[in-house]
């Protein structure tokens, strides 16, 4: 009977033998947000600028699980800025995904007494966003960038009312509390 047993137990012990290896974050995703720590963003209001600079970034690395594992690959990427002295928030932008084909950002302007809130998805192979307010072309100077997603609070709303996503530079402007449209510059 022990030796049945072990029988038994020993094709279970190797049944979950194996790894999962999951990639790191694509970088074909990273033209969504800058990700190097002292990049500064830069956003123009007319003759104003607020300058936002990064004090935080992650990119998930490649990972590995062993397949008993209930596990699931999950590739992430965010950064996160100090406080505009100019603006009295912060950026935070967070990025991950299970596969290629549904992208989720969360986008959050804060200070320490509030917060605004923006999700989105983008479905890569259909190239549709999902859960956006709408999708247009954006004109910062001589540059037009098409197909950005626009979102944006009609209340609700602390520091930023709007913004504009692009799937090649990121946070492209916002409009802030007082419709005041600040546009990327650097």
């Amino acid at each position: 009977m022990r030796k049945s047993f072990f029988l038994f137990l020993f094709p279970l012990l190797f049944s979950g033998c194996g790894e999962v290896n999951c990639p790191a974050f694509p970088e074909k995703f990273l033209g969504w947000f800058p990700l190097v720590i002292g990049a500064k963003m830069v956003y123009l209001n007319n003759t104003d600028t607020s300058t936002f600079q990064i004090i935080e970034s992650f990119r998930s690395p490649p990972s590995s699980f062993k397949k008993s594992c209930k596990c699931e690959c999950m590739a992430s990427s965010s950064y996160s800025s100090d406080i505009s002295i100019k603006s009295g928030f912060q950026i935070e932008i967070r990025c991950s995904f299970s596969s290629e084909s549904n992208i989720i950002f969360d986008i959050n302007f804060k200070n320490s007494n509030s917060e605004d809130k923006y999700n989105f998805r983008y479905n890569k192979s259909t190239n549709v966003y999902e859960h956006i307010s709408y999708t247009t072309d954006y004109t910062i100077g001589n540059q037009t960038f098409q197909n950005v997603a626009v979102l944006e609070k009609l209340t609700g709303y602390t520091f930023v009312k709007k913004i504009f996503m692009s799937p090649i530079n990121g946070l492209l402007g916002f409009v802030d509390e007082n419709d005041k449209e600040w546009k990327l510059v650097e």
